[in-house]
């Protein structure tokens, strides 16, 4: 019946307005213009009937908000529309009053009126909102603000320490729309803020108050934590996000579980290490960089079976093996001693790989091995065959091999090393006058003592090893009986200001001289040798220019080896010389005989 009703209505209004606003004209233009004006009409009408219907507005007014919606009443009692009139039309129809004369229907199918006590969308829009949850919209708001301004990340932390603490933060799933942001952009602000700080604690606090809020953390956020706190050397705390993740119902993707094997690893969970590596290997082939890590647990535990194993699975899967991974097997290899295997192993890269990966670290890795084990003519051999690679050596290869001669005691092996490493246009460095001051000790030439000497002058700002080479080289050239020798040491010592005493002494002249603090060389045979040489040959002013050079250098010879130079110079009567030998007894506290102080 009411569809009756809005067509009679439609037409009676339709035909009444096309005529009053054609005139009555039965021209052309009124022909063409009817049609039109009809359906216009129609369809005014139409719209302003479902309005009426649907409670909308008519005549400005309006149907009270959604929070003032009365509750829906009993059947027995008669409905009241929005203009207050009684509704006659049973317990869903309702009377609508348009342009005077009022309507008895039920609305038409889709438009049908809600249900007493539902408000309109209209009334629902223009409701009020609850001023706490304005409040909380403009504080997520300002913590967003602050944290992608120029602001430190203290402040937008400090806001919601502030929201916390009056337990905002359970309500942002519902307050975030009123700000205009999203939850998950409102905590993501806060994890960077949490990142950019050294407050590693809040990062998981953050996680969990989003399960307390009812947020869902997908992968991405579980991810950024867990990148977080391990740039910051938080490994365990990434871990236990892992745990958070997998609460949640979350798989951990390949490059997650490469990561928590590395933080494992970090932390010397080895174990837990290879169980993530071994999950990673069954979703497919894992990353070079994850290799690395399971290589490197490997290393730490000097498993050299499964370091193999795991190069063949690289094989296996086609990844690119290149220096470091084989370096890594290589030096695994060494510390457990297969130190034949290992130089098996970098023969066959040679032949099994694509292209040659091994480079000087390769073999250096291994000549060090054979250095430690004595194996001396291993080592060289390893130098002729990178050499026959292709591959050149550096300062450490000759340096390794220079050391694994000395401690076979092939002092002479060691000098042809040393020949060919200036062959090669490598320098000598510290380490290598290092190595060879070992060899002196077991007997040097005057020749070798030189060159070490002419080494030593390239030693800078390491007063301890400078104070060691020039002892090791005094008390070699000692042995020789040469004053000539010891005299050019001391000289170069005054040089590169080395002092072997006590370090402190006001005897070396505020100078600030370089060696050993504390420890004066006392060593008997060091001088007493030339002195007894100088004495007996005759040669008292070298005697005395040798001991004032040492004393002044804190070389102080024992007593029993100038007391014999006292008496031959007193016995010749060489006054002068006598008198300044009393003079360097009395300045530098030798405990002579008849000596007044």
């Amino acid at each position: 019946m009411h569809q009756q009703f809005v067509l009679a209505a439609n037409k009676t209004i339709s035909d009444a307005t096309v005529q009053s606003l054609l005139g009555g004209s039965q021209g052309g233009l009124g022909a063409m213009l009817a049609p039109f004006l009809h359906e216009l009409v129609i369809f005014a009408v139409t719209t302003l009937l479902a309005l009426a219907i649907r409670g909308g507005y008519i005549g400005g007014k309006a149907k009270k908000p959604c929070s003032a919606a009365k509750p829906q009443r009993s059947s027995s009692q008669p409905l009241r529309s929005p203009s207050g009139r009684a509704a006659n039309g049973g317990a869903g129809g309702v009377a609508v009053a348009t342009g005077g004369s009022a309507a008895m229907a039920a609305a038409p199918p889709g438009l049908e009126h809600p249900a007493a006590g539902t408000p309109s969308p209209l009334a629902c829009i223009r409701a009020p909102l609850n001023p706490q949850d304005e409040l909380l919209g403009q504080r997520i708001a300002e913590v967003v603000r602050c944290a992608n301004g120029t602001q430190a990340p203290e402040k937008a932390l400090a806001l919601y320490a502030a929201m916390r603490a009056s337990g905002q933060h359970l309500r942002i799933k519902d307050s975030a729309k009123l700000s205009g942001h999203s939850p998950l952009e409102f905590y993501g602000t806060l994890i960077r803020c949490a990142g950019r700080t050294e407050q590693s604690a809040l990062l998981e606090q953050i996680l969990d108050d989003m399960a307390l809020a009812g947020i869902a953390r997908p992968r991405g956020v579980h991810e950024t934590v867990m990148k977080l706190l391990a740039g910051k050397g938080h490994y365990r705390q990434a871990l236990a996000v892992y745990d958070r993740m997998k609460a949640d119902g979350i798989a951990a993707s390949p490059v997650t579980l490469s990561c928590l094997s590395s933080f494992a690893a970090e932390l010397n969970e080895f174990d837990l290490s290879l169980s993530f590596f071994e999950t990673l290997a069954t979703l497919g082939t894992p990353s070079i960089r994850a290799y690395m890590t399971v290589l490197r647990v490997h290393a730490a535990r000097q498993d050299w079976p499964r370091s193999r194993e795991i190069f063949q699975d690289m094989q296996r899967r086609g990844v690119t093996v290149d220096s470091l991974v084989l370096n890594i097997i290589l030096s695994t290899g060494v510390a457990t001693g297969e130190l034949e295997a290992a130089r098996q192993l970098l023969e066959e890269t040679h032949g099994i790989l694509c292209s040659p990966v091994a480079d000087v670290v390769s073999y250096n890795t291994v000549i060090k091995g054979y250095a430690q084990s004595g194996s001396y003519a291993k080592a060289l051999s390893m130098l002729e065959a990178m050499t026959a690679r292709g591959v050149l050596p550096n300062a450490i290869t000759f340096n390794t091999t220079i050391d694994a001669a000395v401690r076979a005691s092939k002092t002479d092996d060691a000098w042809r090393v040393l020949a060919q490493m200036r062959a090669a246009g490598i320098s000598p460095d510290k380490f290598t006058c290092s190595i060879l001051m070992k060899s002196l000790s077991s007997g040097a030439t005057a020749e070798q003592i030189i060159m070490v000497l002419e080494m030593t002058q390239k030693v800078r700002a390491d007063p301890l090893l400078l104070g060691n080479l020039f002892r090791g080289m005094l008390e070699a050239a000692a042995k020789l009986r040469g004053t000539s020798l010891l005299m050019r040491i001391f000289t170069q010592m005054r040089t590169q200001r080395v002092y072997l005493g006590d370090g402190g002494d006001s005897r070396a002249g505020g100078r600030n001289p370089r060696g050993r603090p504390g420890r004066p060389i006392r060593t008997g045979t060091m001088l007493r040798l030339p002195l007894a040489t100088c004495v007996q040959a005759g040669r008292f002013e070298e005697a005395v220019e040798l001991l004032a050079a040492a004393l002044e250098l804190g070389v102080t010879p024992p007593v029993e080896a100038v007391e014999p130079l006292m008496d031959a110079v007193q016995r010749r009567g060489c006054s002068p010389l006598f008198e300044r030998l009393q003079t360097l007894v009395i300045e530098y506290g030798l405990p002579m005989r008849g000596i007044d102080r």
